[in-house]
């Protein structure tokens, strides 16, 4: 028996003399095509993380343009209100005002008034029924003097009312136009998310093609082996064991496919949110789909059921995410928002979200 695995282990030998000198020029081409790959893979990344801060600060600017807007048309609202009733009193007033003033020049009490004041018994009665009737008609003529300024004030509040329509038709104008480029920038953002995605396909083709020559090496050997077992008086059988005890072992290496139910969301839902870092112990900057995290920080970690992987997420008040990420924990309607500051993932903590998949 001690011959026989000498015999195996020499020959062995001999064809590893044929094996390794070519196996090892292939791997140094694998292995630079591997990191011309990666490093295209790093850049395209950081690209990525660069065009999601643009897109969340289109988002956010987008959310804080909404609000201006609302709280302008509720305040244009309440100044119609206010000039229509202000109008209808102005109106009274100053049509009351002008008619007293017809009907002391018309009527007869002013006559009266005159013919009373050359009934006056002395002189000091004539001035003092005389500061009476000035004291009337000026009153009448600050009435008219009152309602002529409440008209002037009508006119102004119309005028601003038409500056702060202008001004918000420019805000509405403004948000037409972030909007416009937020869904370039989107469109931009997919564009290089797929270039991403082929490029990760690429890396895991190479990881692929060498698995598949290492097992073609392998198997490569193992028939050398086998050769020579035959080759052996009497060792035909433990050559047959060895020979099916490998390809049982080449078999059980071949990944299983599994079925990932998606889901798409195309409105704004709640999400119970956590947070995460690739500085927290344990855990490392490559996400489960091999983004990096040191050049492309915007990422969620989503359950793929729900959101699926590579969807590019709106979280409100936050911006955009690349769901690249899971974690044994996140199931359901929870999104695990990675910082890169871990003091930013304490005060995050665990909060309720609204969450939409824009794409």
């Amino acid at each position: 028996m001690n011959t026989w695995i000498k015999r195996v282990v020499t020959s062995l030998l001999i064809a590893a003399q044929f094996i390794i000198i070519p196996v090892a020029s292939a791997n140094s081409s694998t292995t630079n095509e591997k990191e011309k790959v990666e490093t295209e893979l790093k850049q395209t990344q950081k690209e990525i993380d660069v065009k999601l801060s643009e897109a969340s600060e289109i988002t956010i600017a987008l959310e804080e343009l909404a609000k201006e807007i609302k709280e302008q048309e509720e305040t244009i609202g309440d100044t119609e209100v206010e000039i229509e009733e202000q109008e209808i009193l102005v109106e009274e007033r100053y049509d009351y005002t002008a008619e007293q003033l017809k009907v002391m020049q018309k009527s007869e009490v002013n006559q009266n008034i005159v013919i009373g004041l050359f009934e006056s018994e002395n002189f000091s009665d004539f001035i003092n029924r005389l500061y009476t009737v000035t004291v009337l008609t000026n009153a009448n003529e600050e009435l008219l003097k009152e309602a002529h300024k409440e008209y002037e004030k009508l006119n102004e509040m119309k005028e601003e009312l038409v500056l702060n329509k202008e001004e918000l038709d420019g805000k509405k104008e403004e948000t037409a136009q972030q909007k416009a480029v937020l869904d370039e920038k989107l469109s931009d953002l997919k564009s290089t998310l797929a270039i991403n995605q082929n490029k990760l396909n690429e890396i895991n083709a190479e990881e692929a093609a060498k698995e598949k020559a290492e097992a073609k090496k392998q198997a490569e050997a193992d028939k050398q082996a086998e050769d020579n077992k035959q080759a052996e008086a009497g060792k035909q059988a433990e050559a047959k064991e060895a020979t099916v005890a490998s390809s049982s072992v080449s078999s059980s290496k071949n990944p299983s496919t599994e079925t990932v139910t998606t889901a798409n969301t195309g409105s704004w839902v709640t999400f119970e949110s956590t947070a995460y870092s690739y500085k927290e112990p344990g855990l490392t900057p490559k996400t489960a789909t091999g983004v990096n995290l040191l050049t492309n920080s915007r990422v969620v970690a989503v359950d793929p059921r729900v959101i699926p992987l590579g969807s590019l997420v709106e979280v409100e008040g936050m911006g955009v995410y690349l769901a690249a990420d899971t974690g044994g924990a996140i199931k359901g309607k929870r999104i695990d928002v990675h910082f890169s500051d871990l003091a930013e993932v304490s005060k995050w903590g665990r909060r309720n979200v609204r969450v939409r998949v824009l794409n």
